[in-house]
């Protein structure tokens, strides 16, 4: 009996030691295990920035950021401020009232569309607004970025349908996907159990090797939960999306603005066509409702010798310049048809 346990304090001594070493050597590299631009961990983002007063529950949209300025990373080795204005969207304040000649457009997004962690004029509607502005003297161009992190079509629907009146845009960009796999309408509820946000933000903050363990099975459970997405529950899911597409589209029309759709490029490291199936469904809703659809897959395959994502989802400085070319030009196009 004694050997026995002799035997088992010995191994348990032997994975503490191990473990804390493992803790030491991590900290000695100064690695950071856990981060939100590195995973898709919406719950994570979604109640630390409660906590922190970034954002709040909305009746309509779930969550919204509040109004105010907020310091972010150094992705590009410059410290980057989040300016939120009333509405809850990134950037200046917005009138109701259109310049003379003025075409707005409206870019519908998540944390890819706004820009997490990249200096406001590096985004993909700054660099668009530019680059129209430039090209076309006679219009003023006028390009508001609505993406807000974590954001469902669903939530991309709700917020316009909110703000429509009083953006009252000629133009309407769609670039949604990689949250969709996610149900808004369901996970936030699953957020609520203080005590164990508290637990797990204490262990993320103090643990680095809990961080690690953490942030390797989140990004498992991520991919294998999309692979073995089958028979209904796929269905209900990629109908909703289809569904939420066409509402925006429905949205747009009864407002008299075009909408264009851009599919969503992501790394091959996490996604493939087979467990990302929403590209497929934006151009076939693009097809359907004969939308103008900008091809973001291809354009950046084509630059991928570049760096292009700064970790598996959110594009770099280059790689916005590239969606706000292919924007520009299918801009210039449909601007004929207004």
């Amino acid at each position: 009996m004694k050997k026995k346990i002799n035997k088992t304090v010995i191994i348990l001594s032997s994975i503490v030691i191990s473990l804390g070493l493992i803790e030491i050597l991590l900290r000695l590299t100064n690695y950071i295990p856990f981060d939100h631009k590195s995973i898709n961990d919406i719950r994570s983002f979604i109640y630390h920035h409660e906590d922190i007063g970034w954002c709040s529950k909305d009746p309509d949209l779930y969550w919204r950021f509040n109004e105010g300025s907020y310091a972010m990373g150094e992705i590009i080795g410059q410290p980057t401020t989040l300016n939120i204005n009333s509405q809850g969207i990134r950037g200046p304040e917005i009138t109701s009232e259109k310049k003379k000649n003025n075409l707005r457009i409206v870019c519908l997004g998540d944390s890819t569309t706004l820009g997490w962690e990249i200096d406001y004029k590096y985004t993909y509607e700054q660099q668009l607004q530019s680059l129209l502005n430039e090209k076309m003297k006679n219009i003023h161009f006028e390009v508001i970025n609505a993406g807000v992190n974590g954001y469902s079509a669903y939530q991309g629907y709700r917020l316009l349908n909110k703000y429509i009146d009083f953006w009252k845009p000629d133009i309407i960009t769609v670039y949604f996907g990689v949250n969709d796999h996610f149900e808004a309408k369901r996970f936030y509820n699953q957020i609520e159990n203080s005590v164990v946000r508290k637990i797990d933000e204490g262990l993320r903050s103090t643990s680095y090797l809990y961080s690690l363990f953490k942030k390797i099975y989140l990004r498992n459970q991520m991919i294998t939960s999309a692979k073995k997405r089958t028979g209904l529950q796929e269905r209900e899911l990629e109908n909703e999306y289809r569904n939420n597409l066409e509402l925006i589209i429905d949205l747009a029309e009864k407002n008299k603005a075009k909408v264009i759709f851009l599919t969503y490029p992501v790394s091959e490291e996490i996604y493939n066509d087979e467990v990302f199936p929403y590209n497929k469904l934006i151009l076939k809703t693009a097809q359907k409702r004969e939308c103008r659809l900008v091809d973001l897959v291809d354009a950046f395959k084509e630059n991928r010798e570049n760096k292009i994502f700064y970790d598996n989802i959110h594009p770099t400085p280059f790689g916005y310049s590239i969606i706000a070319k292919k924007l520009a030009e299918a801009i210039y196009e449909e601007i004929n048809n207004i």
